[in-house]
């Protein structure tokens, strides 16, 4: 993932900084806010997502067949 960085006095890395600096803190002991949001999905989640689409389009299918 590419993070966007933005330069300035506004920056939120600028601000973290600020803070960690008020709180004694260093920029380096603690993850950023967007690491802090990333999450790992376990390995079998797409094999359950492909599973959960199949069965919503075989419902439909059979939906559709018992109209007709």
């Amino acid at each position: 993932m590419v993070e966007r960085t933005v330069i300035g006095p506004n920056s939120p890395r600028q601000k973290e900084a600020i803070m960690d600096r008020r709180v004694g803190q260093s920029t380096e002991e603690h993850a950023t806010t967007t690491e802090a949001r990333q999450a790992v999905a376990p390995h079998r989640l797409r094999y359950m997502l492909v599973a959960g689409i199949a069965a919503v389009v075989l419902g439909f299918l059979a939906v559709y067949f018992m109209i007709q």
